[in-house]
C-alpha cells in the first residue's frame, strides 16, 4: 500500500505546476466570489478525479503489466484508488478550509462557522464521486469509462428528475428537510457516502481481481 501511494504521490508531484496554478485561481476566485461553495466544490472534484489520471497512468504503455508482477494484491491495488483519491479530495478541501477562514479574517464580512457547516458536505461528496468513478475507470478504463460515468449519471438524474415529477406534489420535500437538524442531515450524508464506498470498493476489488492484464 504504502509504494502505491508513494507511486501516485510521484506522479501528482509531476504535475505540481498544473496544482499550483489551481490553487492561486481558487484563492482569487474565493476572494471575489460570495460563493465559497463552489469554489470548494471546484478544488474537491479536480482533486479527487486527479485519482482517476492515475489508472490511466498505470495503463499507459501496458506499465500496468509490470505493476501487476511486483508484489502486491490486486485488492491492495484496488483499495489504494480510493485512499489516494479521499487523502487529495481531503487535501483540496482543507486548502478551500484555509482560503475561508484568511478571507473571514481579512475582510470580516464572512460568517465562518456557517461556511464551515455549508463545505462539511463535500467531505461525503468526495466519497460519492470516487464510489461512482472508480469501478467504471477501473472496468473500462478511462477513455470508455467517461462515457459510462456519462451514461449512469444521465440516468440516474432523469430518473430522479421523473421521480420527483411524479411525487413532487404529494410530498413536501422542502418541509421535510426543514425538519431535520442539520447534523442529523450531515450524519445521513455521511452514512451514506461510507455505504456506498463500501459498496463500491468491493465491486472494484472484484473487478481487479477478474481483470486480465
Amino acid at each position: 500500500m504504502k509504494g502505491l501511494l508513494t507511486k501516485d504521490f510521484s506522479l501528482f508531484m509531476q504535475r505540481k505546476r498544473f496544482f499550483l496554478l489551481m490553487m492561486v485561481v481558487a484563492a482569487f476566485m474565493s476572494f471575489t466570489s460570495e460563493d465559497v461553495s463552489f469554489v470548494t466544490a471546484w478544488i474537491v472534484m479536480i482533486m479527487s478525479i486527479f485519482a482517476l489520471s492515475t489508472i490511466s497512468y498505470d495503463e499507459y504503455d501496458n506499465s500496468i503489466l509490470f505493476l501487476m508482477t511486483t508484489p502486491i494484491l490486486r485488492k491492495t491495488y484496488a483499495v489504494e484508488k480510493y485512499l489516494f483519491g479521499f487523502l487529495s479530495g481531503l487535501a483540496g478541501w482543507f486548502y478551500s478550509l484555509i482560503i475561508v477562514v484568511a478571507k473571514s479574517a481579512l475582510t470580516g464580512q464572512e460568517d465562518l462557522m456557517q461556511n464551515i457547516r455549508d463545505m462539511s458536505v463535500f467531505i461525503a461528496v468526495i466519497l460519492v464521486m470516487l464510489s461512482l468513478s472508480i469501478p467504471i475507470n477501473l472496468k473500462w478504463g478511462s477513455e470508455k469509462g467517461r462515457t459510462v460515468l456519462f451514461l449512469v449519471l444521465g440516468i440516474g438524474f432523469a430518473a430522479m428528475f421523473t421521480l420527483i415529477k411524479l411525487i413532487g406534489d404529494k410530498i413536501d420535500f422542502t418541509g421535510i428537510f426543514a425538519d431535520i437538524s442539520f447534523n442529523a442531515l450531515m450524519t445521513g450524508i455521511a452514512l451514506f457516502g461510507v455505504l456506498l464506498t463500501i459498496i463500491s470498493m468491493a465491486i472494484s476489488i472484484k473487478v481487479v481481481e477478474n481483470k486480465e492484464y
